[in-house]
């Protein structure tokens, strides 16, 4: 059976952090990256004065180990290659993301703007309801709250489908291109609906500084090799604009001026802030956000 992403990335922190403890790994556990064993062997050299490893992570942290007092987050890509020269700047660049998580989410109130509850209500008034309407007769009824519900999650649970909102869903999971004509409004939607209604910038800042100042050491590891990177001081998030993607919708540009925490020398990289339906397909369930 092949493993879970989510596994993967298990393995792989508590595999890194077994090594930095000392502990020889098996071959079927340096497996568990893409770089070469030498690369990885190469990180212990860097760890082993700072303290004993630690598995980290959960609610609240933006970190994956700790060595001591040093936070250290891993980013780990199987088929990427970028050098060390960009991830120096951009550790994150060869992973997913180095944020997410739902729009409704708690900890996106307090910067997702326009982007959060206004933007679901606008949603479903405008495009929604008149597409359920006209094209699922068995969501006949279905007001917001049970949509938003419904639409936030990553399944349709046996309560809901018997509901006109669960109806909804299952209907789009069901019929690619009824989904399809759902996307396609999406679309349509995103790029009314972003360019008017941006993120708090100010209180995106302040996340990003949390997030990023939390670590103070990135390991990126790709086909090429292992690399130890050191953590950086945010001091400046600039909004650059929100722009057309290239297979349509829209996304919010920001640039990230950064420091690494011992001084020094600064560098400006853009970041992006997108939206994305992570379960069902596009415009089906469970809106997130991400941040790359």
């Amino acid at each position: 059976m092949r493993r879970t992403a989510t596994k993967d990335s298990t393995n792989r922190e508590n595999t890194l952090v077994r090594m930095f403890n000392g502990e020889q790994l098996s071959d079927a556990e340096y497996a568990y990256f893409s770089c070469p064993k030498e690369a990885l062997n190469s990180l212990k050299n860097k760890a082993s004065p700072l303290g004993i490893a630690k598995v980290q992570g959960g609610l609240g942290k933006h970190y994956d180990f700790t060595l001591g007092s040093t936070r250290g987050e891993l980013k780990h890509s199987v088929s990427k290659g970028t050098t060390s020269d960009v991830l120096e700047w951009q550790p994150w660049l060869d992973g997913v993301q180095f944020l997410q998580g739902q729009t409704k989410s708690k900890n996106a109130q307090p910067f997702i703007g326009g982007c959060g509850l206004p933007m679901w209500t606008a949603w479903f008034t405008e495009e929604v309801l008149p597409f359920a309407v006209a094209e699922v007769p068995a969501a006949a009824g279905m007001t917001f709250d049970a949509y938003y519900k419904c639409a936030s999650g990553m399944s349709v649970t046996q309560k809901q489908t018997s509901t006109p909102a669960g109806k909804f869903i299952l209907a789009l999971r069901q019929n690619a291109e009824l989904a399809e004509r759902l996307r396609l409004r999406w679309i349509a939607f995103e790029e009314r609906w972003l360019p008017v209604n941006p993120l708090d910038h100010a209180a995106f800042e302040t996340r990003m500084r949390q997030v990023i100042e939390e670590k103070d050491v990135w390991i990126a590891i790709n086909k090429t090799g292992a690399f130890w990177i050191e953590g950086f001081s945010v001091l400046a998030v600039t909004f650059e604009g929100c722009e057309k993607k290239r297979d349509g919708g829209c996304i919010f540009r920001y640039s990230i001026t950064l420091q690494k925490k011992s001084g020094g020398q600064t560098n400006k990289v853009p970041i992006a802030f997108k939206l994305h339906w992570k379960n069902g397909g596009q415009a089906v369930q469970n809106l997130n956000f991400m941040v790359i």
